[in-house]
């Protein structure tokens, strides 16, 4: 949990958690190390309210021991087809739930289609490789289109408008928006496991340009607040813009190591020769190896 994170959920101004980072107080883990009068002090603030922060730091910061089997089953999530079952072998049975997947590529690469189509196979049952959960889908370029739903769904053998009733559809144009959206869907109950955000990058890049420092802050922020809200066992899918590296020519997804270091999985789509075809490539899983399938794009969403 950061800071900002904290602070909201016991109702206190984020101008105090500004005042923390200058102050060098980056992470809750700092926070723990201070007395409740040197924070008062710190934040000008009365001592109870100063009581309140370092007891959730705390609470926050749990220390415990277990033997490695217990891990192990804990990291057995459930999955969730994408509709492709190549794609779903370079996932080891498909889209983990509480955990961060970035896809990224050029325009035209399927990342939109993919997403679309999430949030129809997360509706299905379990025979057909779903889990019945809702899903949100965060818009930030204006890409979404209740229409691909509709053709997803009948070829998957949903009602076209249950489909739909089972999205929350929100749009985002810059960070705030983006980020207060993020924040809101703490709100939701146990039957949304997905949320989809087309495309994390789109308001930071349009709002803070040239400016790499707040850009990598913004970006951390957003993913932070995502990790938070994956351990509640929801799968966290965020499309992702590339560019290429000028020196090498490679394409890169956006977001650098703050990206990198804060995804679980990294599928990266690209075009192939033949029309509507593509490439998925996994560069990096928790669980999985590097791998690659192919996929096409047609009126019924993504197939092998």
């Amino acid at each position: 949990m950061d800071i900002s994170r904290l602070l909201f959920r016991l109702g206190l101004p984020e101008e105090l958690a500004d005042r923390l980072r200058e102050l060098g107080y980056s992470t809750v883990g700092s926070l723990v190390t201070l007395s409740t009068r040197e924070l008062a002090e710190i934040l000008n603030i009365d001592e109870d309210s100063a009581r309140r922060i370092l007891e959730e730091a705390r609470r926050s910061l749990p220390f415990e021991i277990r033997d490695l089997t217990s891990i192990i089953k804990t990291r057995e999530k459930p999955r969730f087809t994408t509709g492709s079952t190549g794609i779903d072998s370079l996932f080891g049975g498909g889209i983990p739930l509480g955990h961060i997947i970035e896809v990224a590529g050029e325009a035209g690469t399927g990342k939109t289609q993919l997403l679309h189509q999430l949030c129809v196979t997360i509706q299905m049952d379990e025979d057909h490789g779903g889990l019945r959960g809702r899903a949100v889908y965060i818009d930030t370029e204006g890409t979404f289109r209740p229409e691909r739903i509709i053709q997803i769904a009948k070829y998957r053998g949903l009602d076209p408008k249950e489909a739909l009733k089972n999205i929350l559809l929100a749009s985002a144009r810059s960070f705030a928006e983006e980020y207060s959206l993020i924040m809101s869907t703490e709100k939701l109950d146990s039957s949304y496991k997905l949320i989809v955000i087309d495309t994390i990058t789109s308001p930071i890049q349009a709002e803070y340009g040239e400016d790499i420092v707040t850009r990598r802050w913004a970006l951390g922020r957003l993913l932070s607040a995502l990790r938070e809200i994956s351990s509640r066992n929801i799968a966290i899918v965020i499309a992702n813009r590339v560019i290429a590296d000028p020196n090498t020519g490679e394409i890169k997804p956006l977001g650098g190591t703050v990206m990198a270091q804060s995804v679980d999985y990294r599928l990266m789509l690209y075009k192939a020769k033949k029309k509507n075809e593509r490439i998925a490539r996994l560069v990096y899983g928790l669980d999985v190896a590097e791998g690659e399938a192919r996929f096409r794009i047609t009126e019924h969403g993504i197939e092998d």
